[in-house]
């Protein structure tokens, strides 16, 4: 008897499922994700004149191709984005957002822009300054989390997958 409950209830949830993501993927295409900070859910076309305008400004956009394995980079990739974003009104994009940029023509490589509008040095400089200011940032959380939760006793090492920016 429990068997004749469970098998519709399954192909109930299962049916259910397949139509959230239809719903999904029609409410959010992959293609739709592109450079729109204004409007997320703007189309490719939007996307493109918006990659248009911010180049025309002269705000150039680094490529930046998904998020490392490693968390103390991804942290330190996410210091850098601040910094560029801060002191040289430099964009990082993510994933789908670049590439549609990217094949316009309307955003330039770390490479291209470094050679046109900064200096050969840009991107050390850059990194060498998100490292230290994510250690620091690292060392303050890591000691107001061992204050926090004295009988944790977590090393450094486990506290890296704790450590939120």
């Amino acid at each position: 008897m429990k068997k004749l409950f469970i098998l519709p209830l399954i192909v109930f949830f299962s049916l259910q499922a397949c139509n959230n993501a239809k719903i999904m993927k029609e409410k959010h295409p992959a293609q739709e994700l592109v450079y729109n900070p204004t409007n997320v859910e703007g189309t490719e076309a939007d996307g493109i004149a918006d990659a248009k305008s911010d180049y025309a400004k002269g705000n150039y956009v680094k490529i930046y191709m998904g998020m490392m394995r490693e968390p103390m980079i991804n942290h330190q990739m996410n210091w850098a984005k601040r910094i560029l974003e801060k002191e040289y009104n430099i964009t990082m994009l993510f994933g789908d957002d670049m590439m549609t940029s990217y094949k316009e023509g309307y955003i330039k490589t770390m490479d291209q822009l470094m050679k046109s509008k900064f200096n050969d040095n840009l991107y050390d400089e850059v990194m060498e300054k998100a490292k230290k200011e994510l250690e620091k940032d690292f060392n303050k959380k890591f000691k107001e989390y061992n204050a926090a939760h004295p009988t944790d006793k977590i090393s450094k090492e486990d506290f890296v997958f704790i450590y939120q920016m």
